[in-house]
């Protein structure tokens, strides 16, 4: 919420006929808002928007634009001293280049049942800056892994797989049974494509790759030390955890449909409820769709799980890998 939005409330002032309709009465008073195009967030956003009118008698302006114009519409306009947003949705990674614009939020709003529900991952940490609260999590959620449980069951293709790489085709561990199990479906499977991920550039591939990095990048010895050093802020990206991360996420785009270099997650969700693909990681809108009838080819024929991981982790203080006898959690 930007300062604006709370400044432009603290100036309203009540109407005798409307208060007894609406608490507080913001009638005649409208906020603009802005998000990403829908209906991912923006239908979230949009449904607040009504909510909150009908409480107030004011009214909310939700101003959608395509994700990969997003950050740059806003931060122009902060950056110009531009009101023309009363209300932003972020993603936490840019909250550092928001902060000077953000309102602190009121000390009554944290606590209570509402506050201690908000996982401590958002509570604690995505919504601070400098131990002060200036966001409100609206949707967190986390990349899973999702599959095609009769392509996977498929005694023919269970057959053929374990011939080919020597061990059960089965939900992946590692990223490196997540890439054999593309490359199979992609090269010896009629009619399906191996995965499907965001490679659009300018769209959400930032995040996919992440997941892809942060099995080698994210020492459970080392806690937060997956983009700088704790110690000397000297960035990570360029260490050999991240090139073999950004090395497989480029292998997998190669296990995809043809047109996967224009996928942003609107058309992984469509490529997997489509039938077009084995397996696929995102969002938990995923699975959803997918089971869906309605919007899905493939209903009753999903799986679901955790991300693959790995069983080697680069250790940034040793310069060396570290191995274990298991994934990492």
């Amino acid at each position: 919420m930007l300062k604006s939005l709370k400044l432009s409330v603290g100036a309203l002032a009540l109407t005798t006929g409307a208060a007894l309709a609406c608490s507080p009465d913001y009638t005649g008073v409208e906020i603009t808002a802005t998000t990403q195009t829908g209906p991912y967030i923006a239908s979230a956003l949009s449904q607040a928007a009504e909510v909150w009118s009908e409480k107030t008698c004011g009214t909310v302006k939700v101003v959608e634009f395509p994700w990969s114009e997003l950050y740059p519409k806003i931060v122009t306009t902060l950056a110009a001293g531009d009101d023309s947003f009363d209300v932003i949705a972020f993603a936490p990674a840019w909250a550092p280049d928001f902060t000077p614009f953000l309102t602190e939020m009121p000390a009554k709003f944290q606590e209570g049942e509402a506050w201690e529900d908000i996982a401590p991952v958002y509570r604690e940490q995505l919504m601070v800056w400098n131990d002060k609260v200036l966001s409100q999590t609206m949707d967190g959620d986390v990349h899973t892994y999702t599959y095609r449980i009769d392509l996977f069951e498929d005694a023919a293709n269970q057959e053929a797989f374990k011939a080919k790489y020597g061990y059960d085709l089965a939900v992946p561990k590692t990223w490196k049974e997540y890439l054999d199990i593309a490359e199979f479906f992609q090269n010896d499977v009629e009619g399906v494509y191996g995965t499907a991920e965001a490679f659009r550039r300018g769209g959400q591939q930032f995040w996919f790759l992440f997941s892809h990095v942060a099995a080698y990048a994210s020492h459970p010895d080392l806690p937060g030390s997956m983009f700088f050093d704790p110690e000397t802020m000297d960035a990570q990206v360029n260490n050999p955890a991240w090139v073999r991360g950004l090395e497989e996420y480029i292998r997998a785009s190669k296990l995809a449909p043809p047109s996967a270099l224009n996928f942003s997650f609107g058309e992984v969700n469509a490529a997997f409820s489509g039938g077009q693909v084995a397996q696929s990681i995102g969002w938990g809108d995923t699975g959803v769709i997918a089971a869906d009838p309605s919007q899905s080819t493939v209903a009753g024929k999903v799986g679901s799980a955790v991300l693959p991981s790995a069983t080697e982790v680069y250790n940034y203080k040793t310069g060396e890998w570290d191995s274990y006898d298991t994934p990492i959690d």
